[in-house]
């Protein structure tokens, strides 16, 4: 049986390795892969209303951690000389950050094991300067104490730094749901207001209909007043008349008897 060829994506993620085709975006760091947004806890809307500026100097977690860790003042190793020929390493530790609510237990007391070690490799090194002849056996032996110690302090400030990326991730995701939030919340006021104002025209023209109902019952009622008194007139002068036609036949009959 022949084997199906397995093609590699054109642009693999680089958090699930699937290729991205929509709702992408690719690092600008050193390690140029493309990610999902929804690998790396940015939303549509967000990837949607970030600017060229944004797009062209974004950076992944890792790509981050590896820039951190390189522009991180790290304890610096100076050489003195002891002779003509020998030098022994003199080490210079800058002050450390310290970081708080890590969520590690013994993250100071890394620090602070790190630090007596620093210190008691000082000392070393300051009573090898005080000496007035040093082999190089152990001056290469102070050396690579020194270089264990700044590679585990190295390494300690990488997973500070870690920890510190996946924390703000996870901030930056609940930012990007609180705005999304607000959104819904303006688009729902929007539709609330424009609700009332419809409303508020249908009560104007309830009001104004209302109105006009209540000018014609007032002219029905003024045309039927007016009637009723026409009417009554034309009685009263129907009365007269007939009085005075009685009248009139009364005289007659009168003259005739």
């Amino acid at each position: 049986m022949s084997k199906k060829n397995i093609q590699t994506p054109k642009y693999p993620c680089g958090e699930c390795s699937i290729g991205v085709k929509y709702s992408g975006i690719r690092c600008t760091g050193s390690c140029d892969k493309w990610y999902h947004g929804s690998c790396i806890n940015i939303t549509d809307k967000r990837l949607k209303k970030m600017t060229e500026d944004e797009l062209n100097n974004w950076t992944c977690n890792s790509c981050n951690t590896i820039v951190d860790s390189q522009s991180s003042s790290l304890p610096e190793i100076t050489f003195e000389a002891l002779g003509e020929s020998q030098q022994i390493p003199m080490l210079k530790t800058p002050r450390t950050p310290r970081y708080q609510n890590l969520g590690k237990e013994n993250s100071s007391g890394v620090m602070s094991d790190l630090e007596l070690k620093l210190n008691h490799v000082k000392s070393k090194v300051k009573d090898q300067e005080e000496q007035e002849e040093t082999d190089l056996e152990t001056s290469l032996t102070l050396a690579a104490e020194v270089g264990n110690l700044l590679l585990a302090e190295n390494c300690k400030l990488k997973n500070d730094v870690k920890y510190l990326n996946i924390r703000n991730s996870e901030l930056e995701a609940k930012l990007n749901k609180i705005e999304a939030k607000l959104e819904d919340i303006a688009q729902n006021e929007d539709k609330y207001l424009n609700k009332i104002e419809v409303l508020e025209g249908k009560l104007q023209e309830a009001l104004a209909q209302t109105m006009h109902e209540k000018e014609n019952r007032q002219a029905l009622q003024n045309y039927y007043e007016e009637h009723d008194t026409s009417q009554n007139l034309q009685l009263e002068e129907q009365a007269k008349k007939i009085s005075s036609l009685e009248n009139i036949i009364l005289k007659i009959n009168r003259k005739e008897t």
